[in-house]
């Protein structure tokens, strides 16, 4: 597997549309390094390997895996259509979003991670003044040392992990199972089935295939455990609608939109839409679950410095009570 940022596959996907664009085909293109030199060395390499032996470019990006299972059925998708460059395109736009998402993500936890690495300097004070620098250090030091553990994690190793790397994969599968930001991600994951769904369908593959891609590439516990029921009703003979339905986990109004699509034709303008939404509502969700979490923290956090500050004047006044009691003797 290639350790590639995102920013990276990024600018690798639009240098190749561009240069597809231009009338390029894509093993000149590979095969010209001066050409090709916006491609990361391993990236040019691996799809040359792949082009060579008679792959796609979804066969190339798979076997690197640099790629999500969902943004791999989208090339095959465009690949499929013969609309190869919007599918790039697209991917990079998709891929730029979750890049500014992940920012701002980011600093919305900037603040609450400040506040408790200031708890962790503030709130050891006292040993400070009774047991020296030695004692405050030695608590001191962690919290602090903690966010700043977390933040490269977040900025600098995420990035560079493959799309299945447990490291990256994990912290999604904590936040599923949490209140409130679970709710978020869960809507983030469905509109990334609602797009690879309509990719597919746009390209023309089986409803059962379409449908088992979107599933996979959407990721999410509680449609993964009901893949089995809405591939049998599409095996039984049942309708998109139906299967959607036998899943329990799409909101009524979303099913209606999308069985209208379905009625009237119009599933590849409906589900587009569809995904759109619901990025937008996941967005919106997660920044208010960051705010609850900032002004949590910070009551939290101004609660231990005043209870803190409390009890360091208590001990100096009991400190200075022994003092006088000691020099009235």
């Amino acid at each position: 597997m290639t350790a590639l940022s995102d920013k990276a596959l990024e600018s690798s996907l639009r240098a190749l549309a561009e240069a597809l664009e231009s009338g390029i085909g894509v093993a000149t293109y590979l095969d010209n390094p001066a050409a090709s030199a916006m491609l990361p060395a391993e990236v040019r390499e691996g799809l040359q390997r792949s082009v060579g032996a008679g792959g796609t470019l979804a066969t190339g990006f798979g076997l690197l895996g640099v790629m999500t299972s969902g943004e791999l059925a989208l090339l095959r998708a465009g690949e499929k259509r013969g609309h190869v460059v919007e599918s790039l395109r697209a991917l990079a736009d998709a891929i730029e979003q979750r890049r500014k998402d992940r920012h701002r993500l980011l600093m919305g936890l900037l603040y609450p991670a400040l506040l408790l690495s200031a708890s962790g300097c503030l709130l050891p004070l006292p040993l400070l003044v009774k047991e020296g620098l030695g004692a405050y250090l030695s608590v001191a030091v962690w919290l602090p040392l903690l966010v700043l553990l977390g933040v490269i994690y977040a900025l600098v190793v995420v990035p560079r992990l493959g799309p299945t790397s447990s490291l990256r994969v994990m912290p999604r599968r904590i936040g599923f199972s949490l209140p409130f930001l679970g709710g978020a991600l869960r809507k983030g994951a469905y509109g990334t089935f609602w797009e690879v769904l309509g990719g597919c369908l746009s390209a023309g593959l089986p409803l059962w295939d379409a449908l088992k891609s979107a599933i996979i590439a959407a990721d999410e516990p509680r449609l993964l455990a009901r893949e089995a029921s809405v591939l049998g009703t599409i095996e039984a003979g049942g309708t998109l609608g139906e299967a959607l339905t036998s899943a329990g986990v799409f909101d009524p109004s979303v099913l209606a939109a999308v069985g209208q699509g379905e009625l009237t034709g119009k599933l590849d303008e409906v589900l587009p839409r569809t995904a759109r939404a619901q990025r937008a509502v996941a967005r919106q969700a997660v920044m208010i679950v960051i705010g609850v979490l900032v002004f949590v923290v910070a009551v939290a956090v101004l609660g231990m410095i005043v209870a803190g500050l409390v009890q360091g004047v208590q001990g100096y006044f009991e400190t200075l009570d022994g003092v006088i009691d000691k020099s009235s003797r």
